[in-house]
Formats: C-alpha cells, sequence, structure tokens
C-alpha cells in the first residue's frame, strides 16, 4: 500500500502580484490528490482576492498570513513530508525559517533563477529554464523545464492554449513561460522525484 504523504503549499496573490502562484500551487495540489496524497493549500497576500479566487475556482484552501512560524507548527502538527514555496518574496520570507533537520523538506516553484538556499528542490518549469542550473546551487535536486510544467485539471481538460490563473501578475513573464501551451505533457516526474518522494517512484 502507497503511503500517504502530507504537503503542505504556501502561495500569495492579489491584485499587484497577480494569481499565478496560486494557480500552480492549486494545480499542484490537484496532483498530489490523485496520486493519493494529502495537499494542504496555505494561500495569502490580499485576502478578499485570494478568496474569490478560490471561490471561483473551486479551490479548497485555508487563507490567512501563514507566517514561518504557522507553517511550521502546521507541518509539526500534521507531519507533513514537505512545505512547498511559490514565490521569491516568500522564499526571502520564510525559506531560512524553514530549514533545518527537524522540519519537513522544503521544495520551491520558482521562476527567474538565483535561490541559493540548500533546499530539497527547485521546480522551474519554464522555457530555458536548465540555463539557471547554477543560480540553485544549494538544491538537492534541480527539475528544470517545461516537462515540468503545472497546470491546473481544467487546463489539462480543455487541452488547449489557456492561462491557468487567468491572468499575470503586473509586469512578470511567468504566466505566458510557464502556463500557456497547447497540449502539454503532464509534468511526470514533478511530484515523483523529489527527496523522500511526494508521490510513487
Amino acid at each position: 500500500m502507497r503511503l500517504q504523504r502530507t504537503v503542505l503549499l504556501r502561495a500569495d496573490g492579489g491584485p499587484i502580484r497577480g494569481v499565478c502562484h496560486l494557480a500552480r500551487t492549486a494545480g499542484l495540489a490537484d496532483a498530489l490528490t490523485a496520486a493519493g496524497h494529502q495537499p494542504v493549500l496555505l494561500l495569502g497576500g490580499d485576502l478578499a482576492t485570494v478568496r474569490a479566487w478560490c471561490a471561483s475556482h473551486d479551490v479548497a484552501a485555508t487563507v490567512g498570513a501563514w507566517d514561518a512560524s504557522e507553517v511550521r507548527a502546521l507541518a509539526a502538527v500534521t507531519a507533513a513530508s514537505a512545505v512547498v514555496l511559490d514565490g521569491p518574496r516568500l522564499v526571502r520570507q520564510l525559506g531560512s525559517a524553514l530549514l533545518g533537520d527537524a522540519n519537513p523538506d522544503t521544495i520551491v516553484l520558482d521562476d527567474a533563477g538565483g535561490v541559493e538556499l540548500p533546499v530539497a528542490a527547485i521546480v522551474n518549469p519554464a522555457v530555458g529554464a536548465d540555463a539557471l542550473a547554477a543560480t540553485y546551487p544549494g538544491a538537492q535536486r534541480r527539475l528544470l523545464g517545461r516537462r515540468y510544467e503545472i497546470l491546473r485539471r481544467e487546463v489539462l481538460r480543455h487541452g488547449q492554449g489557456a492561462c491557468a490563473c487567468r491572468g499575470r501578475a503586473p509586469g512578470t513573464g511567468s504566466c505566458s513561460r510557464s502556463t500557456t501551451a497547447a497540449r502539454p505533457a503532464r509534468p511526470r516526474g514533478c511530484w515523483r522525484r523529489y527527496p523522500r518522494g511526494l508521490g510513487s517512484r
């Protein structure tokens, strides 16, 4: 019998930063659920915007500020295998505080490179992400490129070029790079290759 694992996924959204990080973590939560695991979405930022997005996209999440101490406490209570952080601001705020032998694996979803923390894994699904490998010197695993693209089930179901977040954060290209494609391959390794395995190996 496959061991069910609990994975915490932390992302922020709002009028300024957009909702791409919310959509990406929701897509990973879909995949974890399909693999028989227990994702816990911890979403913050502009709380009214996040609640409205969750309601309109049928996403079950706990919405709040979710600082490092709260995430650590929930990880302990749920015996989480991993904490996933999506977004450079969250990595700066929470990354160092979540590292350590007593804590679950920290996994970062990234677009831009330059994450030097000794995390369990970096996932960067952007086009050309392989060129950023050297900017993740501390990562135990580097899952880079379009084969690790993370899309919500609604996008995979329709199979046409569509934006998973239905919007983009002003001044960023992450949406067009990592969520728009004509029937991209499902990111098979994204939840199966992390240390200690978030899914089946």
